[in-house]
């Protein structure tokens, strides 16, 4: 079957809109009543390319599908409605809001950094739109002696609050006096109107009640924030000063990983961080003498490390540096010597938490094996160009299986290398902690993975990979976009109900097309853009 692209529209589309939602051959074909429960089964089987059920499947699930339903199609309207709202969210880019006030609010936890990263990221793309946009975020990390900062150059008005104030009176008047608020990962703001409100879910998760969400393949994922790489980066303008004096004092080949720690991971953690050293290791070339790997880990334990294969990595030396909290250095913690005459050395840096920029120039500088753990970290290393080793974790499993469903059943043919390091890292990473305890085992398959990543076409098929993430599945367009739609529509009723009616057409029949229905929503629109 062949599905006409949306950007054979006669308008300016979104890149977003021209590479994701590429639907419009099915619901242009919904004007023919007569063909539309056809027409809407090969939109159900080109949709499981978008993660959803096939028709197939959804008939398994229910024998008397056709008859139990008043209306067996609504499963698959929905869905089409989900992915029109964001086809022509676009439109409402240039529609004077006044001044309207927007609340930007989360929830940032036990999880770390990342969420509070995000919201900021996520803030200053919505504050160009929205001037009086102002920030809140509901915290716990103060009790875990982890400080919120906000950087200087955000703009954003940014409050940040504890369990005990929650119910502030700051706060309250901030989310009244708004026009409209907006959660983010991890939400968690009082109660408000539902007609003034937008909750967008986390990367990854699934459900019935998940309405809209960052992520990769389903119908209701707005893509992943994807940054702007530094340009002029250099090693000389880390912030940390201790770091950046180890760094510069010998031009090591660096490796970076922001894996799960064992305070909350335990053996598990360790083991997946030793996995990473070693793959790091694997990946030079021949001849290093030294190698610098900027990680969390805990404790050098002689019982983590199988002694053959850092023999056959000619390791000769491993050394810790943590943090000196006193001197605000990072200083010799353990050394672990396995040949003291020969054999490269081995330096494990410790310099967490780091300002995000830190982290932001290091990925930037670093080789190209990063290990993350998806949402924020999984973004930045796509957003630089590098190979992810992605550690999954709990609900991270799903977020994964979408990453290979891109590389291996959408474009397996793009993709061989890469997905077969997916697929060999999470089996790694999924090895329960009796089968981790077997320290030669999972050590000599970090090895082989390590090694494959000298594969050149391995690293040639991620940097592909980093560009179609970050050209087709980039949410900072679409979010922007989506939240202009919301406020146009809570600003001015009038549009709300032309392009619902729009939308029943084109679902309905009544010879309405896709093509047609977007035509008419900008001609409704126009009137209400701003003047420039």
């Amino acid at each position: 079957m062949n599905f006409n692209k949306v950007k054979d529209l006669p308008l300016e589309i979104p890149e977003y809109v021209n590479e994701r939602f590429s639907f419009n051959y099915c619901v242009s074909q919904l004007g023919n009543k007569e063909l539309k429960l056809r027409i809407h089964k090969n939109f159900i089987i080109y949709a499981e390319s978008r993660g959803f059920y096939s028709f197939e499947q959804i008939q398994k699930k229910n024998d008397n599908f056709e008859k139990t339903l008043d209306n067996p199609l609504d499963i698959i309207e929905n869905k089409v409605k989900t992915i029109f709202k964001m086809t022509v969210a676009h439109l409402y880019r240039k529609v004077d809001l006044g001044e309207m006030k927007v609340a930007i609010g989360g929830n940032v936890s036990s999880d770390g950094l990342g969420d509070y990263f995000q919201m900021l990221f996520i803030s200053s793309l919505l504050k160009e739109k929205v001037p009086s946009l102002v920030t809140m975020v509901h915290t716990n990390l103060g009790q875990r002696g982890i400080n919120l900062t906000k950087p200087d150059e955000c703009g954003i008005d940014l409050i940040c609050i504890n369990e005990e104030d929650y119910e502030q009176k700051k706060v309250e008047s901030h989310l009244k006096s708004a026009d409209f608020v907006l959660s983010i990962p991890h939400g968690k703001l009082p109660s408000h109107s539902s007609q003034k409100h937008l909750f967008i879910d986390e990367y990854g998760m699934e459900g019935a009640s998940r309405k809209l969400g960052l992520g990769l393949i389903h119908g209701t994922d707005m893509g992943i924030a994807i940054k702007q790489p530094l340009r002029n980066s250099n090693l000389a303008n880390i912030a940390h000063t201790s770091l950046r004096e180890h760094l510069l004092e010998i031009n090591n080949p660096f490796f970076v990983s922001y894996l799960k720690d064992k305070n909350r991971y335990g053996f598990i953690g360790e083991a997946h961080r030793v996995a990473f050293i070693i793959m790091a290791l694997a990946s030079c070339p021949e001849g290093i003498s030294k190698v610098d790997i900027i990680t969390t880990f805990s404790k050098l334990e002689r019982k983590l490390f199988d002694p053959d294969v850092l023999n056959e990595l000619n390791v000769g030396k491993i050394q810790l540096f943590k943090m000196d909290k006193e001197n605000n250095k990072l200083i010799l913690h353990e050394e672990l010597i396995l040949n003291e005459k020969e054999g490269k050395i081995v330096r494990i840096f410790d310099p967490f938490p780091l300002i995000n920029a830190d982290l932001m120039l290091l990925m930037k500088e670093s080789n190209s094996l990063i290990g993350c753990t998806g949402d924020l970290s999984f973004s930045e290393v796509i957003s630089h160009d590098k190979l992810p080793l992605y550690q999954t974790m709990g609900h991270k499993e799903s977020f994964f299986k979408d990453i290979t469903y891109i590389t291996g059943v959408l474009h397996p043919e793009k993709f061989p290398h890469l997905h077969q390091f997916f697929e060999n890292t999470h089996s790694l990473f999924s090895l329960p902690k009796k089968d981790l305890e077997k320290i030669d085992v999972f050590s000599r398959k970090s090895l082989e993975i390590g090694r494959d990543c000298q594969n050149p076409l391995l690293i040639d098929e991620s940097k592909l990979f980093c560009a179609k993430i970050q050209k087709q599945y980039s949410s900072n367009e679409i979010l922007v976009d989506y939240l202009m739609r919301k406020l146009s529509h809570l600003k001015h009723p009038n549009l709300k109900s032309a392009e619902k009616e729009i939308l029943t057409k084109l679902l309905n029949g009544n010879d309405e097309t896709l093509i047609n229905a977007c035509k008419n929503l900008k001609e409704i629109i126009e009137p209400y853009n701003q003047i420039i």
